[in-house]
């Protein structure tokens, strides 16, 4: 079966729990790349929008029933969360004729639409339900939203959450970058040291004694010297820059 934006019923083998904020219990939701959007979307309404307490996320189509929710509720699915739910009613749940009060300010739900523009439009907010069902707690994936437009999207975070890695502060020593390239068992590698792994690439002594290194080249062979996952490509990039400045020291 599937929900009401189109992805199928989460079992409980395919949902994780996330932990955001200030809510010490935290959520479940479907897991990975889901899941890695959802802790993204949390943690911007929690640093731009208000703290965030309390999140409620999926739901089985059995307990959905219990407590009352709608048929098709992406909660089902585990790709929606409530946040706040106290502070954020659900209208349908207010007294008939009374106004409805999102519980935001009004800089605070032009900040949810910023954080909202900023995910290109792969998240929809309830207070955008129609009138009656307006639910400012809510969000969820937008409808026809597939695993490929989440992966795309988390990618782009996390490239953009990494930023650019600074040139000279924060690097690490010679010492460390020994240590994060050999600190990992491997038979073959286990008695090579890190100069002549680097001599071995076209960032050779040659190119050092013109006082040039290929740290691209240098880069790349640091990576596949490491066990996949090892490192992140950018912190592969800064050792990389700091070996070629050490080569050229020791040229």
């Amino acid at each position: 079966m599937v929900t009401m934006n189109g992805w199928s019923d989460a079992r409980e083998s395919s949902v994780t729990r996330i932990v955001v904020g200030d809510d010490a219990n935290g959520a479940t939701v479907r897991d990975g790349d889901v899941a890695r959007a959802f802790v993204w979307l949390l943690e911007q309404l929690h640093e731009r929008v208000e703290k965030v307490a309390v999140v409620n996320g999926w739901r089985s189509r059995a307990f959905n029933t219990q407590v009352g929710g709608a048929a098709g509720s992406n909660h089902i699915s585990g790709t929606a969360v409530d946040v706040n739910g106290a502070r954020h009613p659900f209208e349908l749940h207010q007294p008939r004729g009374t106004p409805y009060v999102s519980g935001f300010s009004a800089a605070q739900e032009r900040a949810v639409r910023d954080v909202l523009r900023d995910a290109g439009g792969l998240f929809v907010w309830g207070l955008d339900f129609p009138r009656g069902r307006r639910d400012a707690m809510h969000f969820e994936l937008a409808r026809g939203t597939t695993l490929a437009d989440v992966r795309a999207f988390v990618g782009r975070v996390t490239e953009q959450k990494s930023g650019p890695v600074p040139e000279e502060d924060d690097m690490p020593t010679v010492d460390e970058i020994a240590r994060a390239v050999w600190g990992y068992k491997n038979r073959e590698l286990e008695r090579v040291d890190t100069y002549a792994l680097l001599r071995r690439t076209n960032a050779n002594a040659q190119a050092a004694a013109k006082g040039v290194v290929d740290v691209k080249l240098l880069a790349e062979a640091i990576a596949r010297a490491l066990p996949a996952g090892a490192m992140t490509k950018a912190q592969v990039n800064r050792v990389a820059r700091v070996a070629a400045k050490d080569v050229l020291r020791q040229a």
